[in-house]
């Protein structure tokens, strides 16, 4: 899993950096548009793959945090989340999250995760009185 965060800005675009899965200790730098609401549209692809399912989920504060669809996922093994509206708390380990508990997502921050297994123990809870929406490409 790699979490992307906004570090410089170009112009009218922004500069991310993301951790390269083929070689761990290595950040490449991912150009992204600002949508001039605080989020983010990237102008990148999962490296390697192509995009075959998309998903808009809202992260509220259900009890044990809201996964994501498995009918929508399916067999695939990467995920591109992108961050917006407010901040959140996630697992991947199976545990549940709650609004203290957890890695803390913040608005405009890219996670990717890299396994089918990851995908279907992703579980979030907003960790604030505002629900956040995540936006999911899926791809193999």
């Amino acid at each position: 899993m790699t979490i992307r965060k906004k570090v410089g800005n170009d112009g009218d675009m922004v500069i991310l950096y993301a951790q390269d899965p083929a070689n761990p200790d290595q950040f490449v730098p991912v150009k992204a548009t600002p949508n001039g609401d605080g989020t983010y549209s990237l102008d990148t692809q999962l490296k390697g793959s192509k995009a075959e399912e998309y998903e808009s989920v809202t992260v509220d504060n259900t009890v044990g945090g809201v996964g994501l669809t498995a009918l929508t996922y399916g067999t695939n093994t990467k995920a591109m989340i992108t961050v917006e509206g407010a901040t959140f708390r996630f697992r991947i380990d199976g545990g549940a999250p709650t609004s203290t508990v957890g890695h803390q997502a913040q608005v405009g921050d890219v996670i990717q995760l890299t396994s089918n297994e990851d995908i279907a123990n992703f579980k979030a809870i907003r960790d604030t009185a505002t629900d956040a929406t995540i936006h999911v490409t899926y791809s193999s």
